[in-house]
């Protein structure tokens, strides 16, 4: 426990009941609206309030609210005294001393009452969307009793383009959930940390941290933790600030992992897996692996095609881990709906990524001008039996051998789908013939039937030639076939098959031994064969 810690001193939302609750900052092109500014201010406590106490701000201009008794959870239009009239029919309107013009590129809006600031927003269109920037549509808040940040704005969705005097559009209840959005080292044992959200440090917090921290300061939505000694690279850091405080009011833990990682040299990132040519409505991806015992960071790097189309790969806030893979792609969420066994912790870097074309085409990965990776592919380096590459990826063999050598890449087995984004390749090994000892059944004795309990057995392949293709088949003890589990299916160098106790026909076959016959072989001639025995019970 750590019990040295400081603090700014920051904007206290959650006593204020006045607020601005809808900002009309760029009224042309008219939806429906007057082509005229408004603020909407809104009294979310529980008392009425005298404005005439208040001093608004637009920047470093201030103007004098009207006397006006605001009831609880009501809403005032605020706009230029010549333009009441164009208001008055949407709710009740009053003017400022002066009206300070609302600039469309954004400003700071400030509400005070003596010396004290109770209100305090700077709005920016560029952290909107498109439409609002466009003109014509008010910004809307939220939640009106909730942070009055960024998160908790948007664009109006009402038809005339805003509800001035009314329940906004968009009203709802805000996810208070903090979120850390950047973590950056500003000094050798500082850290800051960028949140959704403002927070309040009280002097409830305690701090658990294997690593003494020195002081905690706090700007609004960056805290700056200083630990007492410098940051050691690689080296995973956690902490967790205990009894913070939302903008509600409620309570929380904020818990920090960090490392420090190190810039990846161009030796440190190997190609593993490429997808060009994706199904219908899904995305390329690019597989990289980390093959060192480092955190790493990519700085500096880019991805390039052969047309040379070269795009830089964006900074990430997450380190990649050693002995990991990570995953270059366009979009996260189409990636993760259409290969559904990524792993939960894989690192998805998203951003837009050069074309890589269905026929032939390069991945070439780069540090500033020097070349780290570069494999120039073809259509034809798939497994020549398939009959469809589309949704097939190529997989890298072995990372000890050339990411350009064709021979060294082999279409994704189908019994995986046919890619493996975020895990070991299902061709990853070496080229060499496998032991006799390569086939593994369990339970022995199974009982089919859906009852729960050993329903099916499990053959486990784990040493199959590089770039085999399989074929299964069960036989009874007087050597007739009963079923077929596998039919020329390309299955990598490992493979598990599964039997469910049914025969060609569907039907559940009778209690007693059966052997399971395998046959593995590749385009490189060789051929593998085994048997195993099961025994099929009921209970």
């Amino acid at each position: 426990m750590n019990k040295l810690f400081t603090r700014c001193e920051q904007l206290s939302t959650f006593e204020s009941s006045l607020i601005i609750s809808e900002i009309f900052f760029d009224p042309t092109p008219s939806k429906g609206l007057p082509e005229a500014e408004f603020l909407e201010l809104y009294n979310r406590g529980e008392k009425s309030i005298q404005l005439s106490e208040y001093i608004l701000w637009i920047d470093q201009k201030e103007a004098s609210l009207p006397t006006y008794h605001l009831p609880p959870k009501s809403y005032l239009i605020l706009c230029k005294s010549s333009e009441q009239s164009l208001w008055s029919k949407y709710g009740e309107v009053a003017s400022p001393s002066k009206w300070n013009a609302l600039k469309n590129t954004g400003a700071t809006l400030t509400l005070k009452r003596g010396e004290k600031t109770v209100f305090s927003f700077h709005y920016n269109p560029k952290n909107f969307s498109t439409e609002l920037q466009q003109g014509g549509i008010s910004l809307e808040i939220i939640d009106p009793s909730a942070c009055i940040t960024d998160i908790n704005w948007n664009g109006s969705i009402e038809a005339i383009g805003g509800t001035p005097g009314t329940k906004n559009s968009i009203h709802g209840v805000l996810d208070e959930t903090i979120e850390i959005q950047d973590i950056q080292l500003t000094t050798p044992n500082t850290l800051s940390v960028q949140l959704n959200q403002p927070i309040q440090i009280t002097s409830a917090l305690s701090i658990d941290s294997a690593h003494p921290v020195d002081s905690i300061i706090q700007e609004q939505q960056i805290i700056y933790i200083t630990f007492e000694n410098p940051l050691k690279q690689s080296i995973p850091y956690q902490l967790h600030l205990n009894n913070i405080q939302t903008c509600s009011g409620e309570f929380t833990t904020l818990s920090i992992h960090w490392i420090n990682p190190l810039e990846a040299n161009t030796q440190d990132i190997l190609l593993s897996e490429i997808l060009f040519n994706p199904v219908k409505d899904a995305v390329d991806f690019i597989e990289c692996f980390n093959p060192t015992m480092h955190y790493l960071q990519l700085s500096g790097w880019s991805i390039v095609n052969n047309k040379e189309v070269e795009v830089v790969i964006p900074r990430h806030t997450l380190a990649i881990a050693p002995k990991s893979y990570f995953i270059l792609t366009s979009s996260e969420e189409t990636l993760r709906n259409t290969h559904q066994n990524i792993p939960d912790s894989c690192l998805i870097i998203e951003f837009s990524l050069p074309a890589f074309y269905d026929e032939e085409g390069s991945v070439i990965l780069k540090k500033g001008d020097s070349i780290a990776q570069h494999f120039a592919y073809q259509d034809d380096f798939h497994y020549p039996l398939l009959q469809n590459t589309e949704g097939v990826s190529l997989e890298r063999i072995d990372f000890r051998e050339s990411e350009n050598d064709p021979s060294n890449w082999r279409s994704a087995a189908a019994t995986i789908d046919f890619a493996t984004p975020g895990e070991t390749n299902s061709q990853q090994g070496n080229r060499s013939t496998p032991s006799d000892e390569c086939v593994h059944a369990y339970p022995t004795v199974f009982t089919p039937g859906n009852n729960g309990i050993d329903d099916y057995v499990r053959i486990e392949l784990p040493c199959l030639p590089t770039g085999s293709t399989i074929n299964a088949k069960v036989f009874d003890r007087w050597g007739y076939e009963v079923a077929i589990i596998a039919n020329n299916i390309n299955a990598g160098s490992s493979a598990t098959l599964r039997w469910d106790g049914q025969d060609q026909n569907q039907q559940l076959v009778t209690v007693g031994p059966y052997i399971v016959w395998i046959e593995a072989f590749n385009l490189q001639g060789v051929l593998k064969r085994w048997t195993t025995k099961v025994i099929v019970s009921y209970p």
